[in-house]
C-alpha cells in the first residue's frame, strides 16, 4: 500500500518535471539555481529546499495574514496564554546542556529518494493515524534532542517530506510514535482528526526558522514567506483549519486551539531598530504570523540548530510579549476544509459560522397579555451583537432589533418599546462575531392575548364624616289603631 503512495508521488513529480522542461525548451526560459529562492510573477519569494518548493506560494502556511482583521477572541487568548509572556527562540548555536552534544532546535536531513534505501517504520502509539513505511530516512539521521525526538527528512529528488515523532533507530528500522508524508508541491492536509509528527497534525519543517533562509532574506526583501511554528502550555480541546488534530486539556473557548494564527502588531519604525536577523523574524511575524502547532513553553519559536546563529540577536525578540500580538481568522483564505489551497483574496464567509443562540423566553406557544414582550436567550461566548426578529403571520408587524455590545458585553435580553397587538407572533435570534452572523435560531411561536375588561365593582354609598344621620318623625294620627280597638 505504501509503495503505491510513494510511486504515485514520484510519478506526479516526474510528470511535472516533463511539463516544466517542455515549457523551458519551448520558451527559451532558464530556471533559477536550485538553492536560490523562487520568485513568482507578483514578486513574492517562495520558500525552497534543495530545488524543491516548500509548498506552493498560495499554500495557507505561505500566505500573508497582514490584511486580516483582528479577532474578538484576541483578548481572551492573551489572558489564557499570558499577556506578559515573551517571545523566545527555542533554537540557536551550540549545545544544551554544554558538552552533551545535544544541538538546540529541530534538525533535518536532505536525501535523494531515488537512491536512498527505504527503511521500515514500526509505529508504537499512533499507527492508525500515520502514513506507513518504509521511508528513505537513514538510520543515522539527526534526531531532535528534546523530548519530542523529531526526525525530518526531505527527499529533494522527488520533493517529498517525511517526518517522525518520538523516533528511535533500531538495527534495521525506526521505532516512532507517529509519522507523516507530505508532497511539497501539493496542498493535501492530513485526514480530519489525524495527528502527524506534530500535535496539530501540521508539517513541522515548513514552519521552522532556518539560518540560510534568514540570511537570504536579509539581502533580499527583509522577511521570510511562511508562518513560524510556536507553542503554548495550555490549549483548547479543539483545532482550527489548517490544523487537523488537538491535544488540549481545556474545553473553554477562551483557550487557544491548535492551528491558531497570531500576528505581530508592531510598526516598521520599531522593527528597524533591531539587528538584521531580528528584523527578518519580526517582519515575518508581522506579515505571515506564527501558527500554534504543539503544547510547550509559552511563545517558543522553533527553528533549525546552526552554529552560525547569534544568540544576542535572537534574544532581542524577548522585547516582545503576547500583548503585542493579535489573533486572526486565517480561515478567510480557505477554499476547502480538506485543502491548504487559498482563495485569490480573503473572504470572511469562508469561515465557519459562530454558534447560534438558544432561545429562553417567550417559550414556544406561550401566551401572555402584556404587549411589551421581553425576549431572552442564552449567552454566546464573545458575541459582539445579537439580532432579534419578531413578525406575525403576514410579517406586517415585523420588528428587527439589534442589541449591540456595551461595556459589559452584548446583553442577552430585550424588551419591546412598542407593544404588540393581540394575535399570534413568531420570533428568532442570531449573533454576530468577527463580522460573521450565526444561523438564525429555531422559529418560536407566542401569543398576545386580549386583556380581559372586568365590570366596575358596585360601591356602597359613603357617609360623609362628622355628619349626624337625620331621622324624620312619623306624623301624628298616622299610626295604625291598636289591636281590638273600637
Amino acid at each position: 500500500m505504501f509503495l503505491t503512495v510513494i510511486q504515485g508521488l514520484i510519478i506526479m513529480r516526474i510528470f511535472r518535471i516533463i511539463l516544466l522542461l517542455s515549457v523551458l525548451i519551448g520558451g527559451g526560459w532558464l530556471a533559477s539555481p536550485i538553492d536560490e529562492p523562487v520568485v513568482d510573477a507578483q514578486g513574492s519569494t517562495q520558500p525552497t529546499i534543495g530545488g524543491c518548493p516548500v509548498f506552493p506560494d498560495d499554500h495557507i502556511l505561505n500566505t500573508p495574514v497582514d490584511t486580516l482583521q483582528p479577532s474578538v477572541l484576541t483578548e481572551y487568548y492573551k489572558n489564557t496564554i499570558g499577556r506578559n509572556e515573551t517571545l523566545f527562540t527555542d533554537f540557536g548555536p551550540g549545545e544544551w546542556p554544554p558538552g552533551s552534544g545535544n544541538k538546540i532546535g529541530i534538525p533535518f536531513i536532505t536525501v535523494n529518494g531515488n537512491i536512498e534505501p527505504l527503511i521500515p517504520i514500526n509505529y508504537i502509539a499512533y499507527g492508525n493515524q500515520s502514513d506507513p513505511g518504509p521511508m528513505p530516512i537513514p538510520l543515522d539521521a539527526p534526531i531532535e534532542a528534546a523530548s519530542d525526538a523529531h526526525v525530518l527528512a526531505i527527499d529533494t529528488a522527488n520533493c517529498i517530506l517525511y517526518e517522525l515523532y518520538n523516533a528511535t533507530p533500531q538495527a534495521s528500522w525506526w521505532d516512532a510514535d507517529s509519522g507523516a508524508i507530505y508532497d511539497l508541491e501539493g496542498y493535501t492536509l492530513r485526514p480530519e482528526g489525524w495527528t502527524s509528527a506534530d500535535a496539530a497534525g501540521l508539517p513541522i519543517f515548513p514552519l521552522l526558522l532556518r539560518y540560510d533562509e534568514v540570511q537570504a532574506a536579509i539581502s533580499g526583501d527583509g522577511m521570510l514567506h511562511h508562518a513560524i511554528r510556536f507553542t503554548v502550555p495550555v490549549t483548547q480541546t479543539a483545532y482550527v483549519w489548517p490544523a487537523r488534530h488537538q491535544a488540549g486539556s481545556q474545553s473553554g473557548p477562551q483557550y487557544p486551539p491548535m492551528g491558531l494564527r497570531l500576528r505581530l502588531e508592531v510598526s516598521e519604525a520599531v522593527i528597524s531598530t533591531y539587528s538584521p536577523t531580528a528584523q527578518v523574524i519580526l517582519r515575518t511575524l508581522k506579515t505571515y504570523g506564527m501558527i500554534l502547532a504543539d503544547n510547550g513553553t509559552a511563545l517558543y519559536l522553533n527553528g533549525v540548530p546552526d552554529d552560525r546563529w547569534n544568540n544576542d540577536h535572537l534574544r532581542e525578540l524577548m522585547d516582545f510579549t503576547m500583548d503585542d500580538f493579535v489573533a486572526v481568522n486565517q480561515c478567510e483564505w480557505r477554499v476547502d476544509n480538506n485543502s491548504a489551497a487559498t482563495l485569490p483574496a480573503p473572504d470572511n464567509k469562508a469561515c465557519p459560522r459562530p454558534p447560534t443562540p438558544v432561545q429562553v423566553n417567550p417559550a414556544h406557544l406561550a401566551h401572555q397579555t402584556n404587549p411589551f414582550v421581553t425576549f431572552s436567550w442564552n449567552l454566546v461566548f464573545a458575541a459582539q451583537k445579537y439580532r432579534v426578529f419578531v413578525f406575525d403571520n403576514k410579517i406586517t408587524a415585523e420588528r428587527t432589533v439589534d442589541i449591540r455590545e456595551n461595556t459589559v458585553g452584548a446583553p442577552t435580553s430585550h424588551t419591546l418599546s412598542q407593544g404588540l397587538s393581540p394575535g399570534r407572533y413568531f420570533w428568532r435570534v442570531r449573533e454576530r462575531r468577527d463580522r460573521l452572523w450565526s444561523a438564525w435560531s429555531t422559529r418560536r411561536t407566542f401569543f398576545i392575548d386580549p386583556q380581559t375588561v372586568l365590570p366596575a365593582p358596585q360601591v356602597a354609598p359613603q357617609i360623609a364624616p362628622n355628619v349626624v344621620p337625620r331621622f324624620e318623625p312619623t306624623p301624628v294620627g298616622t299610626l295604625p289603631p291598636p289591636p281590638n280597638s273600637r
